[in-house]
């Protein structure tokens, strides 16, 4: 008898192996459930019961349905290219006070900034809209940044905007101390001619020293 098992099941193999690849239909998804009714032929065949939660159905931004507000006289050229993107730009020459900013802030998705603008908590915490802060400047310290980053707004500045601007001014002024600028162009105005070089010197060749104290003492 204990041979005979082996040669039934070899028989049958093939016919369970076909029924099986026709009777389920499987689906992958994992969103899926599955309930087993009874087949015609007295097996049961799955069958796929979707359980998806209806979703909201995103969509992007409309340009023209994005409000931009630029303050501290921003350059035209920004402006400009903006509103040819079909955004909703209102510019500023000033910063506004603290109020009057809450007021303005309110309805918009983007700011531009720079330093004179301060967008505390309290600030920031009025606007639902706001996405993104853009400071025209190197520093970011006008801004709120722990609350910014808790809330999903992301807040960008423009380290390099100057450089090329404070790099002349610092040469001017190094080159007005060597030479004593100040004081010759002080006395001219009071009607003195003194044309003296003692302890004038040309910055070629010289070392230039910042003496800089930092706020965080051992």
């Amino acid at each position: 008898m204990a041979p005979s098992a082996p040669r039934e099941i070899a028989r049958n193999g093939p016919k369970l192996s076909r029924t099986v690849s026709s009777s389920f239909d499987i689906a992958t998804s994992p969103s899926a459930s599955f309930h087993s009714p009874v087949h015609s032929s007295g097996g049961r065949r799955l069958s796929r019961t979707s359980t998806r939660p209806s979703v909201k159905q995103l969509k992007p931004f409309a340009t023209e349905d994005i409000k931009i507000l630029l303050l501290e006289n921003v350059n035209q050229t920004g402006r400009d290219l903006l509103s040819k993107q079909g955004y909703q730009v209102e510019f500023l020459k000033t910063s506004l006070p603290e109020e009057q900013l809450i007021e303005k802030i309110r309805d918009v998705h983007v700011i531009g900034i720079r330093s004179k603008t301060k967008l505390t908590a309290r600030v920031l915490e009025e606007a639902k809209n706001l996405i993104v802060v853009g400071c025209f400047c190197i520093g970011t310290n006008q801004v709120d940044l722990e609350y910014a980053a808790k809330h999903g707004i992301a807040v960008f500045n423009s380290p390099f905007s100057n450089s090329r601007s404070v790099a002349e001014l610092v040469i001017a002024e190094i080159i007005t101390l060597a030479r004593q600028l100040g004081d010759r162009s002080l006395e001219m105005h009071k009607g003195t001619w003194n044309k003296v070089s003692s302890k004038c010197w040309e910055v070629r060749g010289k070392t230039l020293g910042a003496p800089y104290e930092s706020k965080f003492k051992k």
